[in-house]
């Protein structure tokens, strides 16, 4: 299995199962970086996860960008998963968790 695809696997577990613990390990997939983001965006459409794979950079973004703890780095995760189970729009956080 690819890397790639593991992350798309992980990103559908996040999504579909709604279990942070999947979603981190997509972040931590992304972070690390070296991935074919062609092969990546091809296979989350495949599997109806590209809104997750959006919503966990989204994250990984906000994470380095604010200098998040883990703690609020993890509110804001599940923050994304619930809204992703939710249909709502990937950009809606729960009040005072900004």
């Amino acid at each position: 299995m690819s890397r790639e695809d593991l992350l798309v696997d992980r990103l559908a577990a996040f999504k579909l199962w709604r279990s942070a613990v999947d979603g981190v390990s997509a972040l931590l997939l992304s972070e690390l970086g070296g991935l074919d983001e062609d092969r990546v965006r091809g296979r989350a459409r495949e599997e109806d996860v590209e809104d997750a794979l959006v919503a966990v950079r989204e994250v990984l973004e906000e994470i380095v960008r604010r200098k998040l703890s883990r703690r609020r780095a993890n509110r804001l995760l599940e923050a994304r998963m619930r809204s992703l189970a939710r249909g709502r729009p990937r950009h809606d956080t729960p009040r005072g968790r900004r």
